[in-house]
């Protein structure tokens, strides 16, 4: 009979702290979801600035390194023969 009321409290605490995990999780997205209520966020308009904008520094930065690469590649074939 003591076995089983220590086993009876001891899945009254598991229960407890399963329950304050839960809340905690709980409380954490019903604090995101207010956060993100606050978020200022771009128009439709702005995002697609921006997009174009990055794409744009991409395709650039990757033209350089191509342009690099292809012009390193050539030294290097003149110094090997």
């Amino acid at each position: 009979m003591k076995k089983l009321l220590n086993y009876k409290s001891a899945l009254q605490g598991t229960f407890k702290k399963m329950g304050k995990i839960l809340t905690k999780i709980k409380t954490y997205f019903e604090e995101s979801w207010r956060e993100l209520k606050k978020v200022n966020w771009p128009t439709q308009p702005e995002t697609v600035k921006r997009t174009v904008g990055v794409l744009t520094l991409a395709l650039f930065v990757a033209l350089i390194l191509g342009f690099l690469d292809f012009g390193l590649l050539q030294v290097m074939k003149l110094i090997i023969k």
